[in-house]
């Protein structure tokens, strides 16, 4: 195998690691992200437009779950995308697509996690006596 083969097979390796379920997942979680904050947890007050929770603990903490989601979840994409559209060229090897594919390791679990948490909690307000 000779160096032109072995950049090929990395670009197609790359190609298939941003191309892979976890874009779907990282998607999925800014769309469920973005509805939960558009839609909050109890409603609004009709006069004001003042979410209902505002003034409680569990409500700051849904809302800032659902900002580092959506934030990361984001990011994460973005890593992604900046994958797809990169040169490929043999010095991105050595520095910019390893780092990319770390920040997107980093930031999709975090996503994930936090994701997680925020539905949890909207799951509490929503059912919660």
């Amino acid at each position: 195998m000779n160096h032109r083969d072995m950049v090929e097979a990395g670009e197609k390796s790359m190609k298939e690691t941003a191309t892979s379920s976890s874009a779907l997942v990282a998607t999925l979680i800014i769309t469920i992200m973005f509805a939960a904050a558009v839609t909050v947890p109890g409603g609004i007050k009709g006069e004001t437009g003042i979410p209902i929770y505002v003034n409680t603990k569990a409500f700051r903490i849904f809302m800032v779950a659902d900002v580092i989601s959506l934030c990361s979840s984001t990011t994460s994409v973005m890593v992604f995308l900046g994958i797809l559209t990169s040169r490929f060229a043999e010095d991105d090897f050595l520095t910019s697509l390893p780092t990319k594919l770390i920040d997107n390791w980093l930031f999709n679990p975090i996503s994930i996690y936090w994701g997680h948490d925020d539905c949890l909690l909207f799951c509490h307000f929503h059912y919660a006596p």
